[in-house]
């Protein structure tokens, strides 16, 4: 290592170039629980975060996904020890949180098995292809008039005005349901130990006194 370090700072090049490889394939989402998660109703809020982290993600790579797929799984040392997944096909492709959202609330729903105590979840999107490729409608939003009394339709996009506000604003400064609550559920990752964030939040400055 040292030799190919001297060599490079003479100007003999040791690494060959290396063509750019292609984009991921698949943006996931996915964390252990504090607390284990044994209602459907707290799998609910879950999965309505870790549906909106991740779509905030996919719009970030400007990318959009076909298909959703969730899990869960369990620990061997509080519950039957197992995971499982479910994937859905999206309607088409899209960035859209509030669809993303819907699919993924709906596939946890349909393998969740009530009172088992969760220890992990996880979202993955996947099917991904640059924006703008395909329509993208949201769900829910299309009859809304634009403000020039036009119809919203197609070109309201949501996710980038998400992600603008996030941007500005921060992470959990807005969201769909829980997504927007900077405290989250008990079940959430305990990051009472993580290293201050200096260059990311005013809030956790260090102050120096006189």
């Amino acid at each position: 290592m040292l030799e190919r370090t001297v060599l490079e700072l003479s100007g003999v090049p040791c690494v060959p170039d290396v063509d750019e490889k292609a984009g991921p394939g698949q943006v996931i989402f996915s964390r252990s629980f504090s607390r284990t998660v044994t209602t459907g109703a707290d799998m609910d809020d879950v999965m309505n975060l870790y549906a909106q982290r991740a779509a905030a993600r996919l719009a970030v790579q400007g990318q959009q996904a076909r298909t959703v797929l969730v899990t869960d799984g369990t620990s061997r040392f509080s519950g039957p020890d197992g995971s499982v997944s479910r994937s859905v096909a999206l309607p088409r492709a899209t960035a859209d949180p509030i669809a993303i959202t819907r699919a993924a609330v709906g596939a946890m729903r349909s393998v969740l098995r009530e009172g088992v105590p969760y220890t992990r979840a996880g979202v993955m999107l996947s099917g991904l292809g640059p924006a703008g490729t395909g329509q993208e409608v949201l769900t829910g939003f299309e009859d809304i008039e634009g403000p020039d009394g036009s119809d919203g339709g197609p070109d309201r996009h949501l996710e980038d005005v998400l992600e603008r506000v996030r941007g500005r604003f921060g992470g959990t400064s807005i969201g769909l349901g829980p997504g927007g609550l900077a405290e989250q559920g008990t079940w959430t990752m305990r990051r009472e130990f993580a290293s201050p964030q200096y260059t990311t939040r005013f809030s956790e400055l260090p102050v120096v006194r006189a």
